[in-house]
Protein backbone atom coordinates (compact mmCIF):
# COMPACT_ATOMS: atom_id res chain seq x y z
CA UNK A 1 0.00 0.00 0.00
CA UNK A 2 2.93 1.93 1.23
CA UNK A 3 4.63 1.86 -2.37
CA UNK A 4 1.49 2.70 -4.39
CA UNK A 5 0.86 5.63 -2.64
CA UNK A 6 4.70 7.04 -3.20
CA UNK A 7 4.32 5.44 -6.50
CA UNK A 8 1.05 7.99 -6.88
CA UNK A 9 2.51 11.15 -5.63
CA UNK A 10 5.74 10.66 -7.36
CA UNK A 11 6.21 13.97 -9.48
CA UNK A 12 3.68 15.28 -7.61
CA UNK A 13 3.89 19.06 -5.23
CA UNK A 14 2.77 17.42 -2.15
CA UNK A 15 1.90 18.95 1.41
CA UNK A 16 3.52 22.47 2.59
CA UNK A 17 3.12 25.40 4.45
CA UNK A 18 0.13 26.44 2.11
CA UNK A 19 -1.72 23.28 2.27
CA UNK A 20 -1.58 23.29 5.88
CA UNK A 21 -2.57 26.64 6.18
CA UNK A 22 -6.03 25.78 3.74
CA UNK A 23 -7.02 22.62 5.82
CA UNK A 24 -6.71 24.72 9.43
CA UNK A 25 -8.36 27.23 7.74
CA UNK A 26 -11.09 25.47 6.27
CA UNK A 27 -11.52 22.83 9.71
CA UNK A 28 -12.00 26.41 11.56
CA UNK A 29 -14.85 27.62 9.25
CA UNK A 30 -16.11 24.05 9.55
CA UNK A 31 -15.86 24.63 13.27
CA UNK A 32 -17.97 28.20 13.38
CA UNK A 33 -20.62 27.01 10.70
CA UNK A 34 -21.36 23.96 13.69
CA UNK A 35 -22.70 26.79 15.90
CA UNK A 36 -24.75 28.42 13.40
CA UNK A 37 -28.50 27.58 12.58
CA UNK A 38 -28.52 25.04 9.17
CA UNK A 39 -31.07 27.50 7.89
CA UNK A 40 -28.64 30.17 7.60
CA UNK A 41 -27.12 31.96 4.61
CA UNK A 42 -24.30 32.52 6.71
CA UNK A 43 -24.13 28.70 7.76
CA UNK A 44 -23.90 27.53 3.77
CA UNK A 45 -21.57 30.37 2.74
CA UNK A 46 -18.94 29.25 5.27
CA UNK A 47 -19.17 25.67 4.48
CA UNK A 48 -18.55 26.64 0.82
CA UNK A 49 -16.02 28.40 1.63
CA UNK A 50 -14.50 25.59 3.36
CA UNK A 51 -15.09 23.04 0.88
CA UNK A 52 -13.36 25.23 -1.46
CA UNK A 53 -10.36 25.54 0.53
CA UNK A 54 -10.25 21.79 0.98
CA UNK A 55 -10.65 21.15 -2.83
CA UNK A 56 -7.68 23.85 -3.72
CA UNK A 57 -5.50 22.26 -1.03
CA UNK A 58 -5.66 18.58 -2.23
CA UNK A 59 -5.58 20.07 -5.70
CA UNK A 60 -2.27 21.76 -5.08
CA UNK A 61 -0.95 18.95 -3.27
CA UNK A 62 -1.58 16.62 -6.18
CA UNK A 63 -0.43 19.15 -8.61
CA UNK A 64 2.38 18.10 -11.09
CA UNK A 65 3.38 21.83 -11.70
CA UNK A 66 6.13 21.74 -8.39
CA UNK A 67 7.62 25.04 -9.34
CA UNK A 68 4.62 26.96 -9.68
CA UNK A 69 3.17 25.46 -6.68
CA UNK A 70 6.80 25.76 -4.71
CA UNK A 71 5.88 29.74 -5.99
CA UNK A 72 2.79 30.22 -4.40
CA UNK A 73 4.06 28.70 -1.19
CA UNK A 74 7.14 31.24 -1.06
CA UNK A 75 4.65 33.96 -1.45
CA UNK A 76 2.85 33.01 1.33
CA UNK A 77 5.63 32.10 3.53
CA UNK A 78 6.67 35.56 2.71
CA UNK A 79 3.34 37.14 3.63
CA UNK A 80 2.80 35.24 6.83
CA UNK A 81 6.18 35.74 8.13
CA UNK A 82 5.96 39.60 7.85
CA UNK A 83 3.01 39.50 9.80
CA UNK A 84 4.58 36.98 12.61
CA UNK A 85 7.37 39.35 12.23
CA UNK A 86 4.82 42.24 12.88
CA UNK A 87 3.27 40.67 15.67
CA UNK A 88 6.42 39.39 17.66
CA UNK A 89 7.85 43.27 17.55
CA UNK A 90 4.37 45.16 18.87
CA UNK A 91 4.36 42.34 21.34
CA UNK A 92 8.22 43.33 22.55
CA UNK A 93 7.42 47.22 22.07
CA UNK A 94 3.75 46.69 24.60
CA UNK A 95 6.07 44.71 26.88
CA UNK A 96 8.90 47.44 26.65
CA UNK A 97 6.66 50.20 26.95
CA UNK A 98 7.61 51.14 30.56
CA UNK A 99 11.48 51.83 30.26
CA UNK A 100 11.44 52.63 26.08
CA UNK A 101 9.84 55.00 23.53
CA UNK A 102 9.96 53.87 20.38
CA UNK A 103 10.21 55.78 16.98
CA UNK A 104 10.11 55.11 13.03
CA UNK A 105 13.45 56.63 11.48
CA UNK A 106 11.83 59.08 8.69
CA UNK A 107 14.23 58.20 6.25
CA UNK A 108 14.32 53.68 6.27
CA UNK A 109 11.12 53.18 7.84
CA UNK A 110 13.63 51.33 10.78
CA UNK A 111 12.31 51.11 14.52
CA UNK A 112 13.94 52.53 16.85
CA UNK A 113 14.11 52.08 20.85
CA UNK A 114 15.27 55.40 23.06
CA UNK A 115 15.22 55.14 26.70
CA UNK A 116 12.55 56.99 28.46
CA UNK A 117 13.01 60.27 30.41
CA UNK A 118 15.31 61.74 28.35
CA UNK A 119 13.66 64.35 27.45
CA UNK A 120 13.81 66.12 23.82
CA UNK A 121 16.85 64.66 21.80
CA UNK A 122 18.62 63.96 18.45
CA UNK A 123 17.97 60.21 17.51
CA UNK A 124 20.23 58.54 15.08
CA UNK A 125 19.23 55.72 13.00
CA UNK A 126 21.84 52.89 13.07
CA UNK A 127 20.74 51.54 9.97
CA UNK A 128 21.15 54.93 7.50
CA UNK A 129 22.56 56.95 10.26
CA UNK A 130 19.71 59.53 9.46
CA UNK A 131 19.44 62.06 12.56
CA UNK A 132 16.05 63.13 13.80
CA UNK A 133 14.56 64.83 16.66
CA UNK A 134 12.13 63.29 19.34
CA UNK A 135 10.96 63.94 22.77
CA UNK A 136 11.17 61.04 25.27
Amino acid sequence: MREKLAKFMSGRYGPDALFRFQIGAALVLELVSLFLRRSSGVYHLLNDIALILMIWAVWRALSRNVQKRYLENLRFLELFGRARRQSRMNKEKFSQRKDYKFFVCPNCKTNLRVPKGKGDIYITCAKCGNRFRGKT
